[in-house]
């Protein structure tokens, strides 16, 4: 990512800690409908949201949000490895970038959860966490935020 992608994130992260929650921004670049985002909901959330989940000891943050992404949405993917936001308005929540390669059609939260596609300013109306929506409207305004995300930088 070179400096002008940089100076259009948001300010840098606070260092970890041993509360925060991992989380996932799943998307890919559909033929027709162009960015997606995926969401999802279950009965102990409030609405739509992002996959996430706690941070697991010994293991980097990165792999504690693909693990929640697995777990929680049934998805698999390339995730960046160097955090994409932290959303203030969820506890701690510090998100990934994750371009989806697959979905499962058997996944372990499967009965508890429903996932859905949607544009990334669908996927800003239907979030309730203000935090997470206004990051939703950010990359509807700048989609490489996140399909620049795992593109190295030039040498």
């Amino acid at each position: 990512m070179d400096a002008q992608h940089i100076s259009t994130l948001p300010a840098p992260l606070p260092a970890a800690g041993p509360a925060s929650r991992y989380g996932v921004v799943p998307w890919r670049l559909a033929r027709r409908s162009g960015l997606r985002i995926m969401l999802v909901a279950g009965p102990e959330r409030d609405g739509w949201s992002v996959p996430a989940g706690p941070a697991i000891d010994g293991r980097a943050p990165f792999l504690a949000a693909a693990l929640a992404a697995f777990e929680e949405a049934g998805i698999i993917g390339d995730i960046d490895t160097a955090p994409l936001e932290r959303a203030d308005g969820e506890d701690g929540l510090i998100l990934f970038a994750m371009n989806v390669r697959g979905t499962l059609s058997h996944w372990k939260r499967q009965e508890e959860r429903q996932r859905g596609w949607f544009s990334p300013a669908e996927a800003a109306d239907r979030l309730g966490d203000p935090a997470l929506a206004a990051l939703m409207r950010s990359i509807a305004e700048r989609p490489h935020l996140l399909t620049q995300a795992q593109a190295p930088a030039a040498p």
